[in-house]
């Protein structure tokens, strides 16, 4: 080494020092791999064999925030690069000064002034870094590391939701984890599948079932029994007691007798069903001295929705005695819906109207979720957002009536039977032919009409209902709606003796006019069936829209989905979004299916899933509307883990004009919408298909209805070679969970 190298480098080894932790430190941070974040392939992706619009994908590294905050990243490490050299020029500069006192101060100051500039471009990195993750975690595209809910309550829930929201329960309210609920809320559960009511509810009031003379029951009525008194007026049913048949009255399960504060009313089985504070100790307790203190579980009265012809029972109102939580603090509660068992020697447990266990076999035997209430007590009414079809616009025959309000409205007055003899009358037509039923979704915000008038069939072989037209040469009809506001009486805290209509989960009366003013019920008319100029008034709400003479047959197709087929790292938040070509029947979209898998060594219980529903309209075309569905669930990958998603659907999703979706049909491509023409001599079937994929592989768009015969799975397909494809859901899911296959960056769990 010459000698004035040995000597330059003897006195400035803090020189040296600090340009080598200069370049590491610059690897470090600006060579550091960035967060991977959800691919965003630009090879088109289907579902099904459906094309799907990029543009609707917006958890996809496509936040226009994301992408500023990246370009920023982008240019500070080249920013930083350039730090770099200019540390390593001025370094050179002293190595070889030749021993020259200028070139070396000069080198010194370069160094000093690089060292500068570099830590600050790395403190911006740093910021910009911080900011990036946020972003990410606020728009779904990166992972988090944050709980189930805000406040952490009382117990978390990982990989287990203790029976599955969607298998035995399809809805509920609260939601799972909602804060700040009002204290006097409702609490109400709908069942997928109807339930014996006496498993859950207790005949508190010893009401029964009416007899009206008639075969079967008018389900309306009912009248309470005087155990010593022979009550000739109730329907009898038929018991074993002691190897005996008995005859007894039919009891009436779920509401009250009489009004206000003298009202009875039936209430719930606390061990099916179990409400309590999320910190409470479940079952009896003892304090020190022996002596037994109070059951926490929270005594409510309870309400049964009666649906259809056939009585059933899938939707319960349960209004606990007390207001929930307290004046001073939010506080948690849990729910807890139990399957058949034994407390006590007693039995409980929900039965389905089969006299089944409602969770079958499934080893949780129960459905809980918790919520917190805040210190407030609702006062605000209800009030109308939407409705389809529009004001004054026009629908076909065969197309679904629906109203959304602005909040979750109870179920027992929003559901019913519109016909001749029905006594329900809180949503009618101003056309007394139409029959046919209201039924409740969409977390208990929209009702949607669904007639009972066949009218034809449809491209899967389904029977389509219509609304009537009386002219039958007439182009179209005039079609009006009245709903009812409801009116309080005294004992509004367990809302008995609240007369027809109406009202939100805390007995708020439905606001018509939006005026947020309480402008009463108008007068009923002595025709309660129809509807009266004078209650075309606040606070009710009317509306009038036209029906057009004919059927529509085209079948709907999903145009986008979020996440995208085989995104990867996708943030455990991500919203879960399908947008729908057309307006869909909320009723049918709830099979949405989540599989969730990551190797031999995970098994994971079904996750909760719980889909929400908005349907928008093209601004410049009103009458071209869709339905966007949001599956709210349970994260994905909890606590760490690397895990794997299929969602699937099934053809017995429908539109709203009743006509089926296929998974395996949709428009060639990205640009293109499908169209189907039908023949002239069976409308019902299809001539010939515009810019559309049906394959040999998908199921004809003419074949009869199968749940199980469609490819109902998301997976990313070479157009140009089908071998990809699968002939019905099972397969697929199978196909998708094999690691030769997807996910294609590596065998699941890593």
């Amino acid at each position: 080494m010459l000698p004035w190298i040995q000597q330059y480098m003897y006195m400035n080894k803090k020189t040296i020092a600090i340009v080598m932790f200069s370049i590491a430190v610059v690897f470090l941070f600006v060579f550091t791999p960035s967060p991977t974040f959800a691919q965003n392939d630009p090879a088109p992706d289907v579902f099904g064999v459906t094309d799907f619009d990029e543009s609707g994908t917006v958890l996809v590294s496509t936040d226009i925030r994301v992408i500023i905050m990246r370009i920023i990243n982008v240019l500070l490490g080249l920013l930083g690069i350039a730090m770099l050299g200019i540390v390593i020029y001025g370094g050179a500069q002293i190595m070889f000064s030749g021993g020259a006192e200028d070139k070396i101060a000069n080198g010194k100051k370069i160094i000093v002034n690089g060292v500068i500039g570099l830590a600050i471009t790395l403190s911006a990195f740093t910021i910009a870094q911080f900011v990036l993750n946020k972003l990410s975690a606020a728009t779904g595209t990166g992972r988090t590391q944050t709980g189930l809910r805000g406040p952490t309550p009382p117990e978390e829930l990982t990989f287990t939701a203790s029976g599955a929201l969607g298998r035995v329960i399809k809805d509920h309210y609260p939601n799972r984890g909602q804060t700040d609920v009002a204290r006097n809320t409702s609490i109400s559960i709908t069942f997928t599948e109807a339930v014996d009511p006496a498993s859950i509810i207790l005949n508190t009031n010893n009401s029964c079932e009416k007899d009206n003379g008639e075969e079967g029951l008018d389900g309306e009525d009912f009248i309470p029994q005087d155990l010593n008194v022979p009550n000739n007026g109730c329907k009898k049913i038929v018991v074993v007691e002691d190897g005996e048949n008995i005859q007894k009255d039919k009891p009436f399960y779920g509401g009250c007798l009489g009004n206000g504060a003298e009202a009875v009313c039936d209430t719930v089985n606390t061990a099916t069903i179990r409400i309590q504070k999320a910190d409470d100790e479940e079952g009896p307790q003892f304090n020190e001295a022996g002596d037994l203190i109070e059951n926490p579980r929270l005594p409510a009265i309870v309400y049964a929705s009666y649906e259809g012809a056939n009585r059933e029972v899938k939707t319960f109102r349960i209004k606990p005695i007390e207001n929930l939580g307290s004046p001073e603090e939010h506080v948690w509660h849990k729910v807890e819906v139990w399957g058949t068992g034994t407390e006590d020697g007693v039995e409980f447990g929900v039965k389905t109207a089969r006299d089944t266990n409602a969770f079958g076999a499934d080893p949780d035997n129960h459905y809980m979720w918790e919520f917190e209430t805040g210190t407030n007590i609702d006062t605000t009414p209800p009030t109308v957002v939407s409705v389809y079809p529009a004001v004054g616009r026009s629908i076909p025959r065969n197309d679904t009536v629906s109203i959304t309000f602005s909040e979750p409205v109870d179920p027992m007055e929003v559901q019913g039977t519109l016909s001749q003899d029905s006594s329900f009358h809180n949503m009618i037509f101003g056309n007394a032919d139409v029959s046919g039923e209201w039924k409740i979704s969409n977390g208990y915000k929209t009702v949607e009409f669904y007639s009972d008038q066949a009218c034809g069939k449809n491209t899967c072989g389904d029977t389509v209902y219509c609304l009537p037209v009386a002219d039958i040469a007439a182009e179209y009809e005039d079609y009006e709606i009245l709903v009812r506001t409801a009116t309080p009486q005294q004992n509004a805290a367990a809302f008995a003796g609240i007369s027809p209509g109406v009202m939100d989960m805390a007995g708020n009366m439905l606001d018509g006019d939006g005026d947020r003013e309480n402008d009463g019920k108008p007068a009923v008319g002595n025709n309660p069936e129809a509807i009266d100029n004078e209650e075309k008034e606040a606070d009710n709400y009317y509306w009038e829209f036209e029906v057009r003479n004919e059927i529509d047959l085209q079948p709907p197709y999903i145009k986008t989905v979020t996440p995208l087929v085989d995104a990867q790292d996708v943030g455990e938040r991500a919203a879960l979004k399908v947008t729908f070509s057309k307006v869909m029947q909320l009723q049918t979209l709830y099979d949405v299916g989540i599989e969730e898998y990551g190797g031999a060594e995970v098994n994971l219980a079904s996750i909760w899933k719980r889909p929400t529903f908005e349907r928008s309209c093209d601004q410049n075309n009103p009458s071209n509307c869709h339905t966007e569905m949001t599956v709210q669930h349970r994260v994905f990958g909890p606590q760490g883990k690397d895990l794997y998603y299929a969602i699937t659907t099934t053809s017995t999703m429908k539109s709203s004009t009743g006509n089926c979706f296929y998974p395996g049909f949709g428009p060639e491509n990205q640009n293109s919408d499908c169209a189907v023409t039908y023949s002239q001599e069976f409308p019902y079937l299809v001539e010939s298909v515009t810019d559309c994929i049906p394959t040999e592989e998908a199921v004809a768009i003419n074949a009869p209805n199968s749940a199980n015969n469609d490819t109902g799975c998301a997976y990313t397909i070479n157009l140009q070679n089908n071998e990809n494809m699968q002939p019905d859901r099972d397969t697929c899911v199978e196909h998708l969970q094999d690691p030769g296959i997807s996910p294609p960056s590596g065998q699941p769990g890593q």
